[in-house]
């Protein structure tokens, strides 16, 4: 088991409220109990995953669109983080890098 910090960022459009559900829902699926979610679009919870493996599960169990979206999984118990979609990759894998 291991924890993971989830960020995530929606492009707007009609169909906002629908795709943060579908995050939400997805994210709440994977955990292996209740996710710290106090903050928006940010959670840390307890997964049996990789954060490859979850990034993946979250990526296709919700209606994240990796054209307009970006989703961050690190795992905060190894170093070890899976990005994608518009997020900046240079700038996450430099502060990563100083871990």
């Amino acid at each position: 088991m291991a924890v993971f910090a989830i960020s995530f960022r929606l492009d707007q459009g009609p169909d906002y409220a629908r795709r943060w559900q579908s995050v939400d829902a997805a994210v709440r699926r994977f955990s292996a109990g209740p996710p710290f979610d106090e903050t928006t679009s940010f959670y840390v919870l307890e997964a049996n995953a990789s954060a490859d493996s979850l990034w993946n599960a979250l990526v296709t169990g919700s209606d994240l669109d990796m054209r307009r979206d970006a989703l961050v999984v690190l795992n905060l118990s190894a170093k070890e983080s899976q990005f994608g979609g518009t997020a900046m990759p240079d700038r996450l894998n430099a502060l990563l890098a100083a871990r």
